[in-house]
């Protein structure tokens, strides 16, 4: 709910269409739901909702929520946040269209370029890498579960808190011709580990813990 992280949602799906029309990448469009369970949960979403432009985001109450996933239990549920047109990704699909795209644009790629250090000259910014130098106005790193390493080399300190979170792979035949959303009970703020389970496939769903809190243990 902070602004910058809804305006960036915002963007990412404008980017991801422009990423469709441009490339064989596909979105699986199956429509997500985030709940709310609390009555302050649900004043937060109406009023994030109200005060900006977010057109793909429809409000729900618990009988819409029954009615989309078969099964659910609702008695503890006030509401939810639900968008048709979201959904789930295949993330080398997404990687793959990034390098097409960058291709046709001009972009230059170097594989298997360690990154050693930078350092600031009259010209900018030279990042130096295993297989030479690059110099340029800006540096992103965008290295993943490296970004914390990466960030280090760049002299700038960018702690990152790795988790590994385990998943299931459930069978629900009955389902095997409905299209149902993705779930994802996990409110931000909550300090609560949740669950997601979103489809994979005719009568198969993908089940798994999630939570924005770290899950360090406090030194």
């Amino acid at each position: 709910f902070d602004p910058i992280d809804l305006t960036m949602r915002v963007e990412s799906g404008r980017q991801f269409d422009r990423i469709e029309r441009e490339s064989a990448f596909r979105i699986s469009r199956s429509g997500y739901m985030r709940l709310a369970r609390t009555v302050e949960q649900w004043e937060l979403v109406q009023s994030t909702i109200a005060s900006g432009d977010y057109p793909d985001t429809e409000l729900i109450g618990p009988d819409r929520i029954a009615e989309l996933v078969p099964g659910i239990e609702v008695d503890d549920v006030v509401g939810a946040m639900y968008g048709a047109r979201d959904g789930y990704m295949d993330g080398p699909e997404l990687c793959a269209a990034y390098l097409e795209i960058g291709r046709r644009s001009g972009v230059e790629y170097r594989r298997e370029a360690a990154v050693l250090g930078l350092e600031e000259d009259a010209g900018g910014l030279r990042l130096e890498t295993t297989r030479g130098a690059v110099h340029a106005d800006v540096v992103v790193n965008a290295a993943g579960p490296w970004f914390g390493a990466v960030g280090e080399l760049l002299g700038v300190r960018t702690p990152i808190d790795n988790q590994l979170h385990e998943i299931a792979l459930l069978a629900v035949p009955s389902l095997a011709d409905r299209q149902v959303p993705a779930v994802q009970t996990y409110f931000p703020g909550s300090g609560e580990n949740a669950v997601y389970v979103r489809p994979e496939g005719e009568g198969r769903f993908l089940a798994g813990l999630h939570s924005y809190e770290s899950q360090k243990e406090s030194a």
